[in-house]
């Protein structure tokens, strides 16, 4: 082409020797690609243009592949003053980039990514030209179109769906649209119409423009099939109104057109047709498990269809061909795209890195799709580059599929077919082991015939028996409880099947853990409540490994069994085992906290607040996996519980300072100390914080200020959502505790600890920690703590003082039982603190680093090497401070409201703790 009719801008260098994502496998390839010569002899189309001149068709690839301001500019060049002017330079528009893509693409000059993007480009613009000069014709005429009650203008919503919506396009793909305009109404001109009319006219010149003429000749494959209300039909192309859009989304639409509209995109006109009626129908805010249910049975009557038309060689619609890669990917949107943006992609090619990167299939499964996608787009293209139709098989011809071959740098037939079957191959096992079925027949189950109550109780016990039930009476009162409750009797059809479907494996699956009764009971526990969500129950029914795991989280822990129940959506970690086990750094969870918050909650502060609960119990639940599964030491617990306290508490400043509007800072002068068991890096699964707000700042209305900050932050920690609280809080330990200000000044704090606080106060500074906020505030609060506690003390008086206390603790935690409180009896874990308390207290003076430490076992390691105490001493309390901890912990997670255990199982660490406290305070407990 000369240049002054060229629609292409060249790309930089760089650019043009760039490897291009998108090609198919290079190691498939082993013969050399065509030159322009022997793409001419290929396709029928590009010799009706160029006849047998390579020169002249090689020509057209000089300036690269077409671009969007290439061909903008080409249009603008041109003279169009009308419609069918219009027209023409469309057509030779459509020619010159259908033939240099086919050009470049089968010399392998772009790969698939461009050529698609060149197609869409075209379309995109093509549609824009189109619009703007219907319109302003239609306006001569007609005036604009008004809403009845608004009165102001109304604008036309162009939606894309299919290729087009997901910016895809191939150089025959039909273009499916759908058009919506605001309200009813009349337009505003000397010929008025109402809207239906005006834009039924708009439409009808449209595809006048774009559409096929009587020659056969068209812009784009124009279809509006899916318009709602009759679009496509005998009296042509149809708009509706965004009112009656949203009546047929609710009353008209079912579950199995949600895939249809996945790839909606607008391409002109506001998005509200898009983000308020197709995104809530499409993206569900629950995880929606019965996706696969739906698209099982809609690809299984696809599949008879295509039997039955003898379309298996169909590499569209064949089996693995590119639907089943659709349908495939679609199911992991609908699922989860409701509750994750990212995957509300519409590029396959794109949400196919997205499958990557977010871990949804194995590695080498998403290699395999995404080299089977690109090699069979590649084919669709040559089949259609032919004759520029809109074709998916092969002829029988071997030396048309030598041609083909050759245009994919391929050797032969025989190699085509070997590629082609590989890859279909690829996509039917994957697809297959996504969607098949695991909750396997129901006929003759001796387990699905109790469960439904066709067996008397003497034939129920048996089956049970058999199943590995050691109290068949027990566990078959629980399904009878189950069967009578509320929760059951208000399920609708869809729960009922699905819950009669993972019956049978659940009794199973209970049956191979001791006390297989228990377990089912609270597997029960987490199930009822799901009776009204069938998405849920459609998950555990369809993944028996979901089930085989949570079966064995439940069995495993009452408390487990119960976060679960209280948190269903955790349902979903259970299909990646993988994804559980894995420990995430501070820096990796703070980047993913603040991405979840920006992406998917559009600055709503309660949506917020809800993300965040959410994202403590998915990383509580992780470490619940890890220790299950792997193992965790009470003290990696804790470390990992209070990194995740710290993200949040972190994330949830930034977002609310930012969110003050009498905030005269960037960023506050502000911080956090986190005091017990979150201060000494100890907390448990459901440990609350313990923290002290501090500042130094010096505006006048500083304290003021920092006052509501710090409210902020509280209504935002202890907010009840409708997933749960974020954390529970206490700040009685800042200065004179209840009735003291909220907020205090390093200055305030300083001279409180030094002049009024108690002894208590300074043993609770031992594990306290800047945590939060402004890194210069929280080294003045650490310098301080330092010297605080290294101040010279009176050992007598400070063993007093301490010996003293303790007494009022144990005597407000009388033990009238006849077994051992870990925690507050005589040689249990408190003992252990106050000892290291008064150690530190008593001898940081002339040891400081004893002040740097805050965890028990630590100080009492570092306490043994000063010689504070004797060595063998400081280490046997620190082992069983430990077992005491390992053992308090197991005893919460198997469902105990109180530490108690036999005297005879601790009696070692009694007597290595009593040992402790005598060595430090010179008398026995």
């Amino acid at each position: 082409m000369m240049q002054d009719t060229d629609p292409v801008t060249p790309a930089p260098a760089a650019a043009q020797a760039a490897p291009t994502r998108g090609h198919i496998d290079l190691e498939a390839k082993a013969a050399p690609l065509p030159d322009a010569g022997m793409l001419l002899a290929y396709s029928g189309y590009a010799r009706q243009w160029h006849g047998d001149s390579a020169a002249a068709f090689e020509a057209m690839a000089t300036s690269g592949a077409p671009t969007r301001t290439g061909m903008q500019a080409w249009l603008e060049s041109r003279n169009i003053g009308d419609e069918d002017a219009l027209r023409e330079a469309l057509l030779d528009l459509r020619r010159q980039v259908w033939l240099t893509v086919f050009l470049l693409e089968c010399s392998g000059r772009i790969g698939l990514r461009e050529a698609t993007r060149a197609f869409t480009d075209f379309a995109e613009i093509a549609l824009a030209q189109a619009l703007r000069v219907v319109e302003a014709a239609l306006a001569e005429q007609h005036g604009r179109p008004r809403g009845q009650h608004s009165g102001e203008a109304v604008m036309l919503s162009v939606i894309a769906l299919g290729r087009l919506g997901g910016g895809e396009l191939g150089p025959a793909c039909d273009a499916d649209l759908v058009f919506v305009f605001g309200e009813d109404g009349r337009s505003d001109g000397p010929r008025a119409l109402d809207n239906h009319a005006y834009y039924a006219a708009l439409l009808t010149r449209l595809f006048r423009v774009l559409g096929k003429d009587e020659q056969g000749r068209f812009v784009l494959r124009l279809f509006n099939r899916w318009q709602p209300h009759g679009g496509g039909g005998t009296d042509g192309p149809s708009a509706c109104s965004l009112t009656a859009f949203e009546r047929y989304f609710s009353d008209q639409l079912d579950e199995g057109s949600r895939s249809v509209w996945i790839h909606g995109r607008v391409l002109a006109g506001p998005d509200t047709a898009l983000t308020q009626v197709v995104h809530p129908f499409v993206f569900r805010r629950f995880l929606d498990y019965g996706v696969f249910a739906t698209l099982r049975t809609q690809h299984a009557a696809l599949r008879r269809e295509i039997a039955q038309a003898a379309l298996e060689d169909n590499i569209r619609l064949g089996p693995g061909g590119l639907r089943e890669i659709e349908f495939l990917l679609h199911s992991f949107q609908l699922v989860r795209g409701g509750r994750d943006s990212r995957l509300r992609i519409h590029s396959i090619q794109a949400l196919l890195d997205a499958m990557a990167y977010r871990r949804e299939l194995p590695a080498n499964e998403v290699q395999g799709l995404s080299a089977a996608y690109a090699f069979l787009r590649a084919l669709e293209h040559r089949l259609q580059y032919r004759q520029d139709s809109l074709v998916h098989e092969m002829d029988d011809d071997p030396g048309f599929r030598d041609s083909v071959a050759h245009t994919l740098g391929l050797r032969d037939t025989a190699h085509l077919e070997e590629q082609l079957a590989r890859h279909r191959q690829q996509i039917r096992r994957t697809f297959d082991a996504v969607f098949r079925s695991d909750s396997g027949s129901e006929e003759d189950d001796p387990l699905a015939a109790l469960w439904q109550g066709e067996t008397t109780d003497g034939q129920a016990y048996p089956p049970l028996v058999a199943a590995g039930h050691e109290d068949p009476e027990r566990s078959l009162a629980i399904l009878i409880g189950l069967r009578e409750s509320m929760a059951f009797r208000a399920m609708g059809r869809s729960g009922r099947q699905q819950l009669d479907s993972l019956m049978p494996a659940l009794l199973r699956f209970c049956g191979q853990h001791g006390e297989a009764a228990e377990t089912l009971r609270r597997c029960i526990a987490v199930i009822e409540p799901l009776c009204p969500r069938p998405a849920y129950l459609s998950l555990l029914a369809q993944h028996s490994g979901v089930l085989e795991r949570l079966v064995k989280f439940c069995s495993a822990s009452p408390w487990v069994a119960h976060f679960l129940a209280q948190h269903p959506i955790l349902l979903d970690e259970l299909l990646y085992p993988g994804h559980l086990v894995e420990a995430a750094d501070a820096d990796a969870l703070a980047v993913a906290l603040a991405k979840l918050l920006d992406r998917e909650a559009g600055g709503a502060l309660e949506r917020q607040m809800e993300l965040c609960c959410e994202f403590r119990q998915l990383h509580t639940f992780r470490l619940v996996a890890r220790e299950l599964l792997l193992g965790l030491t009470p003290r990696e617990l804790g470390q990992r519980l209070s990194l995740i306290a710290d993200c949040l508490l972190a994330e949830i400043a930034r977002r609310v300072w930012a969110g003050m509007a009498t905030r005269h800072l960037d960023a506050p002068r502000f911080a956090m100390i986190a005091y017990g068991k979150h201060g000494s890096r100890e907390l448990s699964y459901a440990g609350d914080l313990d923290l002290v707000f501090l500042f130094e700042d010096d505006h006048p209305d500083a304290q003021e200020i920092y006052v509501r900050f710090a409210k902020r932050l509280l209504a935002w920690l202890n907010c009840v959502t409708p997933v749960g609280a974020l954390f529970e809080t206490d700040l009685r330990l800042r200065p004179d505790g209840d009735s003291g200000i909220l907020v205090s000044s390093i200055a305030s704090f300083d001279d409180y600890q030094r002049r009024r606080a108690w002894t208590w106060e300074h043993q609770a500074l031992t594990r306290a920690r800047f945590t939060v906020g402004d890194p210069a505030v929280g080294a003045a609060f650490e310098a301080l703590r330092e010297q605080i506690l290294c101040a010279p003390r009176e050992s007598d008086t400070l063993r007093g003082e301490i010996t003293a206390m303790r007494q009022r603790m144990a005597d407000g935690h009388p033990n009238r039982s006849n077994q051992f409180d870990l925690k507050h009896d005589i040689g249990g874990l408190v003992d252990v603190e106050f000892s290291v308390q008064y150690l530190v207290l008593a001898h940081a003076a002339q040891h400081p680093q004893l002040a740097g430490h805050r965890d028990n076992a630590a100080q009492l390691d570092l306490a043994g090497n000063l010689g504070l105490v004797d060595e063998a001493v400081a280490l046997a309390a620190a082992e069983a401070y430990e077992n005491l901890r390992h053992l308090q912990h197991n005893l919460r997670l198997r469902g105990k409201e109180t530490a108690k255990t036999d005297f005879a199982f601790v009696q070692r660490e009694i007597a290595a703790v009593r040992g402790l406290w005598k060595a430090v305070f010179g008398q026995d407990r």
